[in-house]
């Protein structure tokens, strides 16, 4: 049985009633969190500050309580070996943050520095750049003012959480291109469809208003900023002495990945492909005749596919992703990425919803709302999460299963972990990101050090 010090390489938790704390205190409270327990003392220099703290389950009613069981897979030993030259273990449910999962494998990138560093710099270059023709999303905010006000922030370290918490055993020079390439799809996420619900590796950025369908009239511009990008990506465009540092980056990303390849794993053409995959995806359904049907939709629309390739990349690996023997556990963490994050982003996203900035409300809720005819949202939000509770059920099912086979290698279980880690990570990352909450998720001590600011504004101003 694996230990706090340990960190349990393998953990999945079930839906039971063993554990008498429940996942929703009565007296919860911000300014009193108990965050020390957060982290090991040794680790402290290494963490990624936290300032905010959202609880997103309703406060009345019955919320379904999470019991944790430990499992440690064939080659535990081995894992825990490969864990901690990139990452420290964090332990939210030993502080009395909000922890609706009962996942005990989450993992800090140590590099969070590097990630916000290279999301500036990308978002300077987005904000500076001719070769875009500065097209316009529905709501009239052109992309390059939505660059600028992003710059504007305290928090435009958001997208950062994801990497941070999703992918904590990347090196630095990994981390660096992970950084680039989750802002290229929380950008051109938007470009690429006219959809303004939830999807991509972040879904409550693409149901913003900054973020709403980067679509104009003709809709010339924006195919030509599109088809640019994906080239380049790609790699089919030449370096030019015309073009601009924007047009350039995005090429020393390609080739990046591909470097990184050529030291050790597959997974950076792995990354490029599903990103462009993920950019030509259909456009969104908004009618479903059952939760299954939803969460088959969203396996894709939430960009499931590109954030296995980025996990496999992370960890320097050349896995499988296709292999049968993987399907079933990596369709069930899907579910649970996708069920977690609706859940967390459904309030913000409402809100969008209600006053016109989203032309789409899809979100787990939402669905089981209208299937179940609830007539309150908080109803459904905790049948929801008795449905994410189920699902790690699957999962732990599913992980004893393969065990029991003896069908996954080192590098096959290895991916495991880092997969139930990532999935831990989103619901870290819904928790104390400030995009759900706002100001008024601050936290009363902050958990250390100070971020880096650009200009800072107010988080409250943030839209």
């Amino acid at each position: 049985m694996s230990t706090k010090a340990e960190s349990a390489p393998l953990a999945a938790v079930v839906n039971g009633s063993r554990n008498p704390r429940p996942a929703a205190p009565e007296t919860f409270d911000r300014h009193n969190l108990h965050l020390d327990a957060l982290i090991l003392h040794h680790d402290r220099s290494h963490l990624f500050p936290i300032e905010f703290c959202y609880d997103y389950m309703p406060k009345q009613g019955h919320t379904p309580i999470a019991s944790t069981i430990e499992f440690d897979s064939p080659f535990h030993v081995e894992i825990e070996k490969n864990r901690g030259a990139h990452s420290i273990a964090l332990y939210p449910w030993l502080t009395k943050l909000p922890w609706y999962s009962g996942l005990r494998s989450l993992r800090q990138n140590k590099h969070w520095e590097t990630n916000l560093r290279c999301t500036t710099e990308l978002l300077h270059l987005f904000a500076e750049d001719s070769s875009l023709g500065n097209p316009e999303n529905a709501n009239g905010l052109a992309l390059a003012d939505f660059a600028h006000r992003e710059l504007q922030t305290r928090s435009y370290d958001r997208y950062s959480r994801f990497t941070t918490y999703m992918f904590p055993e990347a090196n630095q020079a990994r981390t660096a291109l992970l950084a680039q390439i989750i802002l290229f799809i929380v950008i051109f996420d938007g470009m690429c469809s006219t959809s303004s619900s939830s999807s991509s590796i972040m879904p409550e950025y693409s149901s913003s208003p900054s973020l709403d369908t980067w679509e104009e009239a003709d809709g010339n511009n924006i195919k030509r900023v599109q088809d640019d990008f994906i080239q380049r990506i790609q790699g089919n465009v030449p370096l030019v002495m015309s073009d601009t540092p924007l047009q350039k980056r995005i090429s020393e990303v390609h080739r990046g990945f591909l470097q990184e390849d050529a030291i050790i794993g597959n997974g950076g053409i792995d990354v490029i492909n599903a990103l462009i995959d993920f950019c030509q995806h259909a456009q969104p359904k908004t009618n479903f005749a059952s939760v299954r049907e939803y969460l088959d939709y969203r396996y894709k629309d939430v960009a499931m596919p590109y954030s296995y390739s980025c996990l496999k990349f992370s960890l320097q690996s050349s896995v499988d992703l296709k292999a049968p023997k993987l399907q079933r556990f990596l369709q069930m963490v899907g579910d649970h990425f996708s069920i977690a994050n609706d859940i967390a982003s459904y309030q913000k996203e409402y809100e969008n919803w209600k006053h016109g900035k989203a032309k789409h409300l899809i979100n787990i809720v939402a669905v089981v709302q209208n299937l179940l005819d609830y007539t309150s949202s908080d109803d459904a939000k905790a049948a929801c999460y008795a449905i994410q509770l189920q699902t790690e059920r699957g999962i732990l099912k599913e992980l004893k299963r393969m065990k029991q086979a003896n069908e996954l290698n080192l590098s096959e279980w290895d991916y495991v972990d880092a997969a139930l880690a990532m999935a831990a990570g989103n619901v870290f990352t819904s928790v104390v990101i400030s995009r759900y909450g706002g100001e008024a998720a601050r936290i009363g001590n902050s958990l250390g050090k100070e971020c880096p600011t650009s200009h800072a504004v107010p988080n409250g101003h943030r839209g």
